[in-house]
Formats: structure tokens, sequence, C-alpha cells
């Protein structure tokens, strides 16, 4: 575990910039966002919780409890320093044991659960349910940050279509619209649906891509760019 106790919080490390060592994470689980209706007459509830497609989940918590290790003449400006940077603020987590993925949401620093005494700081978050991907195809792969365990290799930049050309998305658990980017009028069919394209960058709707592989058939001659930035639980 040495070397990934820490927190980046946009650019900004918890142990090289604060000081502080990760003792311990807590992430709960998003609630699910249930609907049932109870209706006389029939045995159990009619549940719509996923009439409109997938099930959807509310924000999640997140609590970080740090060693300061510092003494009393110190806490003072370091509390403060940490304060200024994240209180209310909207920022990106990557946790240091989980740097394929990061969370977003806003920060702050719960003095109820920080102790001068002891030199612990606790750093709670109000994030989106989902941890999202680094990576989201746009730019050459990158080693560092990738897990061999849960990582996916995506390198959808600048792809040159001849004719016809195909680009394969393997999909994470949230829903996502991709954005393709063209240089030129193209088609893009994939799951039964087939789409006009105009030069520049289009948000193409009519595509959820969620979990699986998702095969991108692109006709027409130019450069396209897939950006999808997968979701997981």
């Amino acid at each position: 575990m040495i070397g990934i106790e820490y927190v980046d919080f946009d650019g900004v490390r918890t142990d090289k910039d604060w000081g502080l060592k990760l003792l311990s994470v807590r992430i709960e689980p998003p609630a699910a966002k249930t609907k049932t209706i109870d209706v006389p007459g029939i045995d159990g509830e009619i549940d719509l919780s996923e009439i409109f497609g997938d099930v959807r989940y509310q924000n999640r918590s997140i609590e970080y409890i740090f060693d300061a290790a510092c003494d009393l003449a110190a806490w003072p400006a370091l509390t403060s320093e940490i304060a200024n940077y994240l209180h209310g603020r909207k920022r990106k987590a990557v946790n240091g044991f989980d740097r394929s993925f990061y969370w977003e949401g806003r920060f702050a620093v719960d003095v109820q659960k920080s102790d001068c005494f002891l030199s612990k700081i606790t750093i709670t978050g109000n994030v989106d349910p989902y941890k999202y991907d680094i990576e989201d195809g746009s730019e050459p792969w990158k080693w560092d940050p990738f897990s061999f365990r849960t990582g996916i290799i995506r390198n959808y930049s600048k792809r040159q279509i001849n004719g016809n050309g195909t680009i394969t998305i393997i999909g994470r658990r949230k829903q996502v619209n991709p954005t393709i980017i063209t240089d030129a009028e193209m088609t893009v069919a994939c799951e039964g649906q087939i789409i006009s394209l105009q030069p520049g960058a289009t948000v193409v709707y009519e595509l959820q891509l969620g979990e699986g592989r998702h095969d991108l058939a692109f006709s027409g001659t130019g450069t396209v760019t897939v950006l999808y930035r997968g979701g997981s639980l």
C-alpha cells in the first residue's frame, strides 16, 4: 500500500501538497431512484423505476480520514489552506489506490470529525453516483493510471475513415451519449440505427452506450474522434 495513500483533488495531492496520510476511505453506495404505485385490488405494487430506461441513482457520500502529523501551532494554517481550496467547491477526486477513475462532486472539511489534538482531518464529499474513467478516448492512452484489473484501453482519436471503418467501444455501467467529432459529412451505424453526422462535434443522443461491446460503423471519408467517458458503480 506504500505510495497510494493519498487523494488527488484536481491536481493537488493530499500527501505531497498538504503532508497528509490517508488512513481510511468510506464510499457509500448510491440509493436507487425508485418509483412504485400501490394499486388497490392487486397484489404488490407496480414498479415504474425503469419506465424511462435504466435505473437512476441519487448522489453518494465519500468520507476521507487523514493523519496530518502536525503540531498544534501548524494546525490552523493547514486546515485553512485545505478549506480554502476544497470547502464547498466542485472538484474531481482521484484515489491513489484507484487511479483509473475519478469522483466528481462538492467537498468540505468536516470540523465535527476532525481533531487537532489527534492530528486527524476528515474531508467529506457529496459526489455523483458513478465514478468516471480518467480516459475518454480523445488522447493517446496513458500507461501510468491504467489498471490491469478494471482498465479499458480507450484510443478513439483521429481515426481515418476511407469509405468504411469501425470503432469499437467497450462500455461501462452508466448509459452515455457519445460525442463524435468529424471533419467531413459521414454516417454512423450502431445498434440498428443509422445517424447522419455533419463536420464538427455532435452529441449523439440517439445512442445510449452502456455495458458491453458497441461497434460504431462509419461510412464516408475523413477523420473521426469519439469521446466516450464510462461510468462505473
